[in-house]
C-alpha cells in the first residue's frame, strides 16, 4: 500500500471518529433531562412554596415590605422557621400588643424575618451537626447548640436615653439628657434550637428541657428557643423539611420573636428589676471604631451623603475578670479601656471597680479562653427575683451588707432596695453577682442543679423549687429563682475583713494570695487572726537576736493603685516597738525594673504572716475546756487567752510568751458560719525570737541535755549515762 492510500484512509477514519463522537455528546445532551427542566423533589422557591400554601399572607407581606421576595424566589442557600397567619397574628399581640398588622413597623418586620433565617440550607437532622477537623471527615451529631442568623446589627442600635440606660453608674451620666446611639451588643445574634441529638450528647434529659420549657418534650421534638418545629399536617403532609430550590422551609407552633441577650432579658421581663440594675453597675459605654463595617454600614443607611451628620456609635459592654469576650488579656480580662471624651479630646482610661465572671450582653458568648467554639454552648445565670432580693437584704445575710455601707432604712418596697444596694461598692458587690453566674448551660441543666457550684466550690444546693421561670436568651438560660445563693464569701470568717476598711491589708493579702479559696470552706472551722492597718509593723524574726540590723516592716495599702508597699527598717526594737531609720522601701524594686523580685518579696512576708495567724480549728468551741495552745496552719505555736467565760480575750505569740506579754482584742470576735474572725488593732503577734538550741544552751537546768548535743564524743555520752542506769 502506497503512502497516498495510506494517507486517505487515515483522513476517513479521522472524519468516522468525529462524527461518532459528535453524536454520542448529542446524544448525551438529549438525554440529560434536567437541562431543561428542575427536578421535581426541589419543588418551587421558599417564596413560591409559601405563596402556594395559602396561609402565610403575612409572612409572605413581611418578605415584600422588606424588599426580600426576590432574593427567596431565587435559587440560593436559605433556611427558614415561618409561622402561619393564626400564629403569627397571636405572636405579635402577645410579644408587642398589636392587634393588627399595619402596626408593625419596618424595625419590627426586620425582627420576624432576619431572625427567622439561616444563611444556609439545613435540614432538622443538620442543624445539631458540627463540621469535622479533617476536611474529609464526617459531621459529628449532636454538637451544635446554636448558630448565627441572618440580622443585621445596625438594625438593633437605637437612641437610649436616661430611663432605659444604666442607673446608678457614672459612666453613663454624660448621655441621659442627650441620649446615646446604642448597640446593645455588637456581635451577632443567635438563633438556638434544642435537638435530640444535641440533648443525648449533652447528657440533658426531656425532663430537663420540659422544666425549662414548662412543657412536656419527647425525644422526636425539635424546639427553636420555644418554639417547636412541627413535622406535618393533619393530613401527612410535611410542614417542616420542606425542601425549596433554594433551601428549606421549616413551620413553627408560634411566631419567632427571638429574645436578646441575657443581660436584656434581665432587664425587660418585669420579675427582675433589682437584679438587672445590680448588674448594670458593671456596664460601660464602649466607642465603636468610626472606620469599623458597624459604623460606616449604619452611617451610610441613615446619613448617605450628610457625613456632618454621621453619628458616634456605642457598644454596652461589661467589665470581666477573665477574659476580654475570649481573648485573654495581661492583666486579667476587660477591666479598663481609653476613649476620647467629646467635650475635652482629651484620651480618657476608665478601669473597672469590680467585675464580673463574664459579659451577660455578648450575643457570641464562650466559655473564658477555652477555645470551645460558641456554637456548642451558652452560659446560665441564677437571676434573684425583686421578692428574693427584697428579703436577702432586709432580713437575710444581705442586711449586714446594707448595714455596713448603706444609712438607707429598707421599707419594703423596691426603691429603698434599689437605692441601698447602691450604697454596696461594686467590688463587694461582684461577690453576689458573680456566685450566680454559671459559665456552661449543659453543666447547670435541672438534672444537673445538685453538681453546681459556689464561690468555695462546695455544692450551691440548687434544687427546681427555687425556679419559678426560665428564660431562654440567644445566649445562655436565666433561671428566675426565689432565693439568693449567698456567696461564702460573705458568711466565711473572710466576710468581716472584707467589709472593714480598717483591715484592707489583710484583706489584700489574704485575696492577692488565694488564701481566701481556703478560708472559704463551709466543710471547716477557722480562727482567722487580722491585725489593723495601723498595727501592721511585723519583725524579721531571723534578724532579732541582731542589735545591729533588727529588722521590721511597714504596711500601707495604696488605694489608687490597689497595692500594699512595704518598708523596710532597720533597728527595730521588740520590747518597746520603736524602729529606727528607714532601710528602703520593697517598692523600690520597682524602680530598678525588677518586678520578679518585687513579687516575690512581697508574697513571701505576706504568706509567712498569714500562716501564722490562720489556726484551723474552732477556738470558740473550747470556751468551756480552756484549751489554750493550738498550732497554726504554718506549725507555728499560738496562745489563745481567755476571759473567765473562756471567751478570747487575746493572743501570744512565741515572741509575747518569750517576753510574757499579748496582744489584747480590739473589739468583739466575728461570728461567721465557719469559725470567728479576731481583730488586733495594739499590734501583731511574731513567731519566736529564738530556737530550741538558744533555749536549751540559756536555760540551766537544760545544761546536762545541752551538753549531750554536743560533738563530745561517745566516752562522754556513755559516762553521763551510767548515772542514770541501774545496776
Amino acid at each position: 500500500m502506497n503512502r497516498k492510500h495510506v494517507s486517505k484512509v487515515g483522513k476517513c477514519i479521522s472524519v468516522a471518529c468525529l462524527l461518532f463522537v459528535c453524536a454520542m455528546v448529542q446524544s448525551c445532551r438529549d438525554e440529560y433531562y434536567f437541562d431543561d427542566k428542575e427536578p421535581d423533589f426541589l419543588g418551587s422557591s421558599i417564596y413560591g412554596h409559601l405563596e402556594e400554601k395559602g396561609n402565610f399572607t403575612h409572612f409572605l407581606q413581611v418578605i415584600k415590605d422588606l424588599k426580600y421576595d426576590e432574593v427567596l424566589r431565587k435559587t440560593g442557600s436559605k433556611t427558614l422557621f415561618v409561622a402561619d397567619d393564626k400564629a403569627f397574628m397571636e405572636g405579635i399581640k402577645e410579644e408587642w400588643g398589636f392587634t393588627e398588622y399595619g402596626q408593625l413597623t419596618a424595625a419590627h418586620k426586620r425582627i420576624i424575618l432576619y431572625n427567622a433565617m439561616l444563611d444556609n440550607a439545613y435540614l432538622l437532622e443538620m442543624l445539631s451537626k458540627w463540621p469535622s477537623a479533617d476536611a474529609f471527615g464526617e459531621p459529628t451529631a449532636g454538637r451544635c447548640l446554636r448558630l448565627e442568623t441572618s440580622a443585621s446589627i445596625t438594625d438593633t442600635i437605637g437612641l437610649f436615653k436616661d430611663a432605659d440606660l444604666p442607673q446608678s453608674n457614672k459612666a453613663w451620666d454624660g448621655y441621659r439628657k442627650g441620649g446615646i446611639r446604642l448597640a446593645l451588643d455588637a456581635t451577632p445574634s443567635t438563633m438556638v434550637f434544642f435537638t435530640n441529638e444535641y440533648l443525648y450528647q449533652s447528657n440533658i434529659t426531656n425532663d430537663d428541657l420540659g422544666f425549662i420549657l414548662k412543657r412536656e418534650v419527647n425525644s422526636s421534638d425539635v424546639y427553636v428557643f420555644d418554639k417547636k418545629v412541627l413535622m406535618e399536617d393533619e393530613k401527612g403532609e410535611p410542614l417542616s423539611n420542606v425542601t425549596c430550590k433554594n433551601g428549606y422551609i421549616h413551620q413553627l407552633d408560634g411566631l419567632l420573636i427571638p429574645p436578646s441577650n441575657m443581660a436584656e432579658e434581665i432587664r425587660v421581663n418585669g420579675e427582675t428589676d433589682v437584679f438587672s440594675r445590680m448588674l448594670d453597675r458593671f456596664a460601660v459605654p464602649v466607642p465603636i471604631d468610626e472606620g469599623s463595617e458597624i459604623a460606616e454600614t449604619y452611617n451610610r443607611l441613615y446619613h448617605y451623603g450628610d457625613e456632618s451628620n454621621y453619628e458616634m456609635l456605642y457598644e454596652k459592654r461589661y467589665y470581666t475578670a477573665e477574659s476580654d469576650r475570649g481573648n485573654q488579656q495581661k492583666d486579667g480580662g476587660f477591666l479598663s479601656f481609653e476613649y476620647e471624651d467629646k467635650d475635652s479630646g482629651k484620651v480618657v482610661t476608665r478601669k473597672a471597680v469590680g467585675s464580673l465572671f463574664f459579659d451577660p450582653g455578648w450575643n457570641a458568648y464562650q466559655a473564658g479562653t477555652s477555645g470551645t467554639p460558641k456554637e456548642q454552648d451558652m452560659a446560665a445565670i441564677f437571676a434573684p427575683t425583686d421578692a428574693a432580693l427584697m428579703e436577702y437584704f432586709a432580713k437575710g445575710n444581705g442586711k449586714s451588707l446594707v448595714g455596713r455601707y448603706s444609712d438607707i432604712t429598707i421599707d419594703d418596697d423596691k426603691d429603698s432596695l434599689m437605692c441601698a444596694i447602691d450604697d454596696i461598692p461594686e467590688d463587694i458587690l461582684q461577690a453576689l453577682i458573680r456566685n450566680l453566674m454559671q459559665i456552661s448551660f449543659k453543666s447547670t441543666v435541672p438534672s444537673k442543679f445538685a453538681n453546681i457550684l459556689n464561690d468555695a466550690r462546695e455544692s450551691m444546693d440548687v434544687t427546681k423549687n427555687h425556679v419559678e421561670k426560665s428564660l431562654i436568651a440567644n445566649n445562655g438560660v436565666v433561671y428566675l429563682t426565689n432565693k439568693v445563693f449567698s456567696p461564702a464569701r460573705y458568711v466565711a470568717v473572710t466576710a468581716p475583713v472584707m467589709l472593714d476598711d480598717s483591715l484592707v491589708i489583710a484583706n489584700w493579702g489574704i485575696n492577692e494570695l488565694d488564701y481566701d479559696k481556703f478560708l472559704l470552706s463551709m466543710q471547716n472551722d477557722f480562727g482567722l487572726i487580722v491585725p489593723t492597718e495601723e498595727a501592721m509593723i511585723y519583725y524579721d524574726p531571723y534578724t532579732a537576736n541582731d542589735k545591729e540590723e533588727r529588722i521590721a516592716y511597714k504596711f500601707a495599702y495604696d488605694k489608687k493603685n490597689d497595692i500594699v508597699q512595704i518598708s523596710k527598717w532597720n533597728a527595730y526594737k521588740p520590747e518597746t516597738g520603736e524602729y529606727g531609720p528607714l532601710v528602703k522601701k520593697i517598692a523600690d524594686l520597682k524602680d530598678s525594673g525588677d518586678e520578679k523580685a518585687l513579687t516575690n518579696a512581697r508574697e513571701k512576708l505576706f504568706k509567712e504572716i498569714l500562716e501564722y495567724y490562720i489556726i484551723p480549728y474552732d477556738l470558740a468551741a473550747d470556751s468551756l475546756t480552756g484549751r489554750m495552745y493550738y498550732m497554726a496552719k504554718g506549725y507555728g505555736t499560738v496562745k489563745v487567752l481567755r476571759d473567765e467565760n473562756g471567751g478570747v480575750k487575746g493572743f501570744a505569740g512565741g515572741r509575747e510568751l518569750q517576753n510574757g506579754t499579748m496582744i489584747p482584742l480590739g473589739r468583739s470576735p466575728y461570728s461567721q458560719e465557719n469559725g470567728q474572725a479576731y481583730c488586733l488593732n495594739a499590734g501583731m503577734i511574731h513567731p519566736a525570737t529564738q530556737s530550741v538550741y538558744d533555749v536549751l544552751k540559756n536555760t540551766a537546768e537544760f545544761k546536762g541535755f545541752y551538753d549531750l548535743c554536743q560533738p563530745i564524743g561517745m566516752d562522754a555520752f556513755f559516762s553521763y549515762m551510767r548515772g542514770y542506769i541501774k545496776k
